[in-house]
């Protein structure tokens, strides 16, 4: 069963041999990494080769007239399907009055109407720009898509964990209620400049 936090990203407090202390706003998490290990960073990416059903995540904030509009968008592997699944409302980052939201589901891709548009590095060249559907378990949220929005992927790779990283581990509750991880994702902090 996969422990599922207010949010998919965690401070990371410290790391041992076999295991990772992490923090989020719902407390402390100390957890035992199992073999093998498998470590993912993130990489600049694009929607090109997005399709119908992919699993991704979308950190947004809402606009005056209420509309979702994507931050940054976050392609999953298929492995990290299901995980952290749902819409959820997440801090507002200091000085920021806007309410953000990170949104991890299946993604339904609608260009928009009478749009000629291509899709590179995330960014629309021409047209009127692109909206995701993104389904999860409880509904679905419809997110607008700018111009110039960062996309980033997902993708498996050596990266030096350490204290003060932005990190998510997928983790699992064992009968003894202790937590256990083999996937830990890295989004960034101290040492993100040290990934091989």
């Amino acid at each position: 069963m996969e422990v599922l936090a207010s949010t998919p990203l965690k401070q990371v407090e410290s790391v041992g041999d076999n295991s990772i202390t992490i923090r989020n706003k719902s407390g402390v998490f100390h957890i035992n990494i199992t073999q093998p290990l498998t470590t993912y960073k993130v990489v600049p990416s694009d929607l090109n080769h997005m399709t119908d059903n992919d699993y991704i995540g979308v950190a947004s904030t809402q606009a005056p007239d209420g509309t979702e509009v994507a931050k940054q968008i976050f392609v999953f592997p298929s492995e990290f399907r299901g995980a952290v699944e749902g819409s959820v409302l997440v801090d507002p980052q200091p000085g920021s009055a806007a309410q953000s939201r990170m949104t991890n589901g299946s993604v339904s891709l609608r260009r928009a109407a009478e749009s000629h548009s291509r899709m590179t590095n995330g960014v629309v060249q021409k047209g009127r720009g692109t909206t995701l559907v993104v389904r999860y378990q409880d509904g679905e949220r419809t997110i607008s898509v700018p111009a110039n929005v960062p996309v980033v992927g997902v993708v498996p790779g050596e990266v030096q964990l350490a204290a003060g990283e932005t990190a998510y581990a997928k983790t699992d509750q064992q009968a003894d209620g202790t937590l256990t991880t083999h996937m830990i994702l890295v989004i960034g902090g101290p040492s993100s400049g040290n990934s091989k």
